[in-house]
């Protein structure tokens, strides 16, 4: 048994591609693995560019850019998935709300004013929801509300609430006009709810 022919032998049955690579020179091998690590960030770079993206698009979609509430859409969205994951005996209703004379007051004093008015309303609101409450700004002044009922809370929030909402704009002539459904069936659409709280408005 010859080991120095065994050995000649060994060697020379490596793959091409092991003996090429033992004599590349350590800088090459070195650009390459940073090339490597280069695409590695470039990709995860472009993963979380992706993730806010899609983030940027879902609040274009169901948010309101003026007054930064739900839209229609970010509305119906999350009434769904509160009523659907809500207890039998929590009781909701949606609240169809107008600003009254609020088209006589962007008129008069400007649309920056009125955009200002909307935002009040909108800020307004968040400040007196629970957890499990939502406000949207459907279209123009017409805003809609998931509230809970607990007893005749209700009523006495939304009376505090036009209180806020006066005050906060130093007009006591304006005031909230709404209209309520209580919920009867909570896997009812979202839309033939605010259809009936928005008739209760328009018949007060």
């Amino acid at each position: 048994y010859d080991k120095d022919l065994a050995l000649k032998y060994d060697q020379s049955n490596k793959p091409d591609f092991i003996v090429k690579l033992k004599r590349l020179p350590v800088l090459v091998v070195l650009l390459t693995a940073l090339i490597l690590l280069v695409m590695v960030i470039a990709l995860a770079v472009f993963s979380i560019n992706k993730a806010k993206s899609v983030k940027i698009v879902q609040k274009l979609l169901y948010h309101d850019s003026l007054t930064g509430l739900y839209n229609k859409y970010g509305f119906e969205k999350n009434a769904r998935a509160i009523l659907s994951h809500s207890s039998p005996e929590n009781r909701y209703a949606i609240v169809a709300l107008d600003i009254s004379e609020f088209h006589q007051y962007n008129e008069f004093n400007g649309i920056d004013a009125g955009d200002n008015l909307l935002r009040i309303v909108g800020s307004t609101a968040v400040s007196m929801l629970g957890a499990d409450e939502l406000c949207a700004r459907y279209s123009a002044d017409d805003f809609v509300l998931l509230m809970r009922i607990r007893g005749d809370d209700l009523r006495v929030r939304i009376t505090e609430w036009d209180s806020l909402f006066r005050s906060s704009v130093k007009n006591y002539s304006m005031r909230l006009v709404y209209g309520v459904y209580a919920v009867q069936d909570k896997n009812s659409a979202v839309q033939f709810m605010y259809d009936r709280a928005l008739f209760a408005l328009k018949t007060a």
